[in-house]
């Protein structure tokens, strides 16, 4: 067995499962929490993304050889004012642990306009994909998606 592919298993071994709970979390802020994870309820739409700080030193990232891709989920609530609520952030998801720590604090500093139903903006959970590529010698690409 390629060494490689031995360690990658070993490291996913290890790895805990991915939180996959479809109940959204207690309400510890003002505010019904709506669940938007994936799609809102009917008459519900989404927060959306606007402004995003810039990962930075991505050529710094170690992806080895057998690694192409990589992929982070992060889990949060936007308020009703469209920032992130940071005691919410969490990696509900990520098998590139050396940028997890950048990523989290970019998506404290991220900026929503907020979920709205009926009764005007509110409190929704949702969920943000990073994917990173490797392309080329030393050079890596991402793209961030959602909620």
């Amino acid at each position: 067995m390629d060494p490689g592919l031995a360690r990658l298993l070993a490291a996913e071994r290890a790895r805990p499962p991915p939180d996959t709970a479809a109940a959204p979390p207690p309400d510890t802020a003002g505010g019904a929490l709506h669940y938007c994870v994936g799609r809102c309820r009917a008459g519900e739409t989404k927060p959306r993304l606007h402004d995003l700080p810039s990962l930075t030193d991505l050529n710094r990232i170690p992806m080895e050889p057998p690694q192409t891709r990589a992929l982070i989920l992060v889990q949060l609530v936007v308020s009703a004012n469209g920032d992130p609520e940071p005691e919410t952030i969490r990696i509900v998801s990520s098998n590139l642990r050396a940028v997890d720590a950048q990523v989290l604090q970019i998506v404290r500093a991220a900026h929503f306009t907020p979920a709205r139903a009926a009764s005007g903006p509110v409190r929704a959970q949702v969920q943000l994909r990073f994917e990173f590529r490797a392309e080329g010698f030393n050079t890596i690409s991402y793209q961030v998606s959602g909620p």
